[in-house]
């Protein structure tokens, strides 16, 4: 007698398919930024597992963790900043402000 087991599809584990085809797509250049990676996963999961923003974040950063510790090239942190240049604002020229004494009148 052979037992056959078969694995429960979970949530998790669609989470996990979802992020796994979405990386495939960011080796592929689909994403201009991490950001924008993340955002599509999320919403991937959202919708199509129906859990909440929340889960969602929570499966993502999970399977990222995942990723990261099989392959440290991955590098799905943050994106680096974008660096703006501030303009140059004008500085005000002081003000010369003359206060003359009101005249007296003089009564005789």
């Amino acid at each position: 007698m052979s037992t056959t087991s078969t694995k429960k599809v979970t949530k998790k584990s669609q989470g996990d398919a979802i992020f796994a085809g979405e990386l495939t797509n960011r080796a592929n250049g689909a994403f201009d930024s991490n950001k924008a990676f993340r955002a599509r996963v999320l919403t991937r999961m959202e919708t199509e597992i129906g859990v909440s923003r929340a889960s969602a974040a929570t499966m993502f950063n999970q399977a990222k963790k995942a990723v990261e510790a099989s392959d440290t090239n991955v590098g799905l942190g943050r994106d680096p900043k974008k660096v703006v240049a501030k303009k140059a604002t004008p500085k005000a020229e002081p003000v010369t402000v003359t206060i003359t004494p009101p005249e007296q009148e003089v009564t005789a």
